[in-house]
């Protein structure tokens, strides 16, 4: 099991602005992992539209990111408004 952190990245810098994440994406783009575990949503993004299009981005690549301290917290049925 590989661990990323991105040290001295903004809460609002794109995920693909981020070394670690880049080099993370770098690697599982060939080895067939498809789950990111993150401690909490906010250390994935801290800014709601960073967050946003960083989900999408996963999902659209077939990778499902899975918050440790709470497993539905970036799940599209809890970010929809009622």
């Amino acid at each position: 099991m590989d661990s990323y952190y991105g040290e001295a990245v903004g809460g609002a810098d794109h995920i693909m602005a981020r070394p670690s994440f880049a080099a993370m994406m770098e690697r599982i783009g060939s080895n067939g992992v498809r789950t990111i575990v993150v401690e909490t949503a906010n250390r994935f993004a801290r800014n709601l539209i960073v967050q946003e299009r960083g989900y999408a981005m996963l999902k659209e690549r077939g990778t499902e990111l899975i918050a440790a301290d709470k497993s539905d917290a970036l799940l599209d049925e809890t970010r929809r408004p009622s």
